[in-house]
């Protein structure tokens, strides 16, 4: 089956987009009547905090996800039927973040909580390990009769792929630390943002469009 990057693309950015919704919804404020103060709303606030700082950071972690996911596509010449089955995989995975994110936020100091959420992004990153590594092997990338071109995209998809197999290696190893201190898992949840947050090599935007052009012309 032919199957464009164009429309998974915009089937993953809807999906990702309601993702981001769901999370924000999940602030639940209470009704405020006449006889609440402004102790009252500080009070609120100050409990709603835990799920405040849970919920940028899930924000930050989805954001890096769709950049990246949008590089990879961005390199991609063609798709086949695995890719998009295993993209629905990655956003099966990304849909249960608001899910986790709530979990931490009602109880960011019980273990289970950050180990919840370390099994839910190792889940996330894995299946989009297995996108890479499938649209490397399968040779899904733009190839190029300039073979400078096709090096270069080839250098910048191996760059991207070993960064998502070190942030699997962070995910899993965060879940035992979870239950020996949860600040050791909550300090590997870091490493990924630190990885991923500055896109090595599949930021390059002259690359990106030199790619972009090629693909048009066929």
């Amino acid at each position: 089956m032919k199957i464009g990057t164009t429309r998974i693309e915009t089937l993953s950015d809807g999906v990702i987009a309601i993702i981001i919704t769901i999370m924000v919804l999940e602030f639940k404020v209470p009704e405020y009547n006449e006889k609440i103060t402004a102790r009252d709303v500080l009070a609120n606030l100050h409990h709603l905090l835990p799920y405040f700082i849970i919920y940028a950071f899930s924000f930050i972690m989805v954001a890096i996800l769709w950049t990246n996911h949008h590089h990879m596509f961005h390199l991609l010449e063609k798709a086949d039927e695995y890719l998009l089955w295993t993209n629905f995989l990655f956003l099966f995975f990304m849909s249960l973040i608001p899910f986790a994110t709530r979990i931490v936020g009602e109880n960011p100091f019980l273990s289970i909580s950050p180990a919840i959420y370390g099994l839910n992004m190792l889940l996330t990153t894995v299946s989009f390990a297995l996108m890479r590594r499938h649209s490397l092997r399968k040779k899904l990338v733009h190839r190029d009769k300039n073979r400078e071109l096709t090096v270069q995209i080839f250098r910048a998809s191996i760059k991207a792929s070993t960064k998502t197999i070190v942030a699997t290696l962070v995910y899993l190893v965060s879940i035992p630390l979870a239950f020996v201190h949860v600040f050791l898992a909550y300090a590997c949840f870091v490493v990924p943002v630190i990885l991923f947050f500055i896109p090595e090599g599949i930021d390059n935007e002259e690359l990106a469009e030199r790619v972009d052009q090629k693909n048009t012309a066929l």
